[in-house]
């Protein structure tokens, strides 16, 4: 057990506030028995010092025990369908691995997000049942369906298993708003490994042209790496 303030200094007060209580208790014309006095004189300072640690903030701290995860499964089509499935079956080793005390969720989502699996203490994930909208990425909507999902006591922590290819939705604003939460978040990168981008920086084309049957356009690419230069051209039909 532990306590802490929010606002300390407040506690300076009590050198001013408990002797004044205590000189006017004394000083009082008042004619009463002693134990009324003295019984008058402690009730005072209950309320004195309740008022004071009030105003410092006083909260009692316990312990948080267990873990609260809920995993973010991306079921998008821009991940491929083995990766998919190593990622339901690292879910379903790591929810094996957890403490007793712990508790763990699965969400899934594309396009919109739905609880597959509610935060317990036992849990399986054989398979997938949600069906969602594979077509579109929306991982606030996963951030905001999970943040809601957390039991109010433990410790909670958020495992996002997706390629990061979002085009649904703004996931920083939902992450954001989850923090006052103590939410933690860890990623879990998936999808396909990407080659070099390319940039085109010119396209030429004649600026008079005759009835041909193909039309021989030049562009100039330039690739992320500068050490690779490339250039080329490329055709296409009138």
């Amino acid at each position: 057990m532990s306590f802490q303030f929010t606002h300390p200094w407040f506690l300076a007060c009590a050198l001013v506030a408990l002797p004044w209580v205590v000189y006017w208790a004394r000083h009082s014309d008042v004619q009463i028995g002693p134990w009324r006095r003295w019984s008058v004189l402690f009730i005072r300072l209950i309320i004195t010092l309740s008022v004071l640690l009030a105003l410092a903030g006083l909260q009692w701290l316990r312990p948080m025990e267990g873990m609260n995860v809920i995993y973010l499964l991306d079921r998008s089509e821009s991940i491929p369908a083995a990766q998919k499935e190593n990622a339901v079956q690292y879910v379903q080793r790591t929810m094996e691995m957890k403490e007793s005390v712990d508790k763990a969720g699965v969400v899934v989502f594309g396009g919109e997000a739905a609880l597959e699996l509610p935060v317990l203490e036992r849990n399986e994930l054989p398979a997938v049942q949600s069906v969602i909208d594979e077509s579109r990425t929306d991982i606030g909507a996963a951030i905001r369906l999970a943040t809601a999902a957390f039991p109010e006591t433990g410790q909670k922590r958020i495992v996002l298993l997706t390629d990061g290819n979002e085009n649904l939705g703004d996931a920083l604003p939902a992450l954001r708003s989850s923090l006052p939460l103590d939410v933690s978040l860890d990623v879990y990168p998936m999808g396909t490994q990407r080659g070099q981008d390319v940039s085109v920086q010119r396209i030429g084309v004649p600026t008079l042209l005759k009835k041909e049957p193909r039309l021989m356009p030049r562009f100039s690419p330039r690739p992320t790496n500068p050490k690779t230069p490339r250039s080329g051209c490329s055709s296409m039909t009138s």
